[in-house]
């Protein structure tokens, strides 16, 4: 409508935030603490998995065999391996949704 937009431009030129503007910054930081999360996962994942790729305590191998429900070490590399994989291919579209957000505001 018409006097929506009329409304939005008022509230632009006092500097108040409009609907859309607001929906925009709350969706960015949403993306932004994803983001944050799933840094601090892959970070994560990747000692983990270079821990068991390296030398290894057979206590840690057991502590990520019952963590991964697995058997072997085999399968927790995989297991590690599969999981890193999806949190690097979250990341990367998280980072994709916030470029297309734009710059913040503010």
């Amino acid at each position: 409508m018409l006097w929506e937009r009329d409304f939005d431009l008022l509230l632009e030129l006092k500097n108040i935030p409009t609907k859309g503007q607001l929906l925009i910054a709350a969706r960015r930081q949403a993306l932004e603490e994803e983001r944050g999360a799933l840094l601090a996962r892959q970070e994560d994942l990747k000692k983990r998995l270079a821990q068991i790729q390296g030398t290894y305590s057979t206590e840690f191998l057991l502590n990520e065999m019952m963590q991964l429900e697995v058997s072997d070490l085999q399968s927790v590399q995989t297991r590690l391996r599969e999981e890193l994989r999806a949190v690097s291919e979250r990341l990367a579209e998280v980072e994709r949704e916030i470029r297309k957000l734009g710059p913040p505001k503010g």
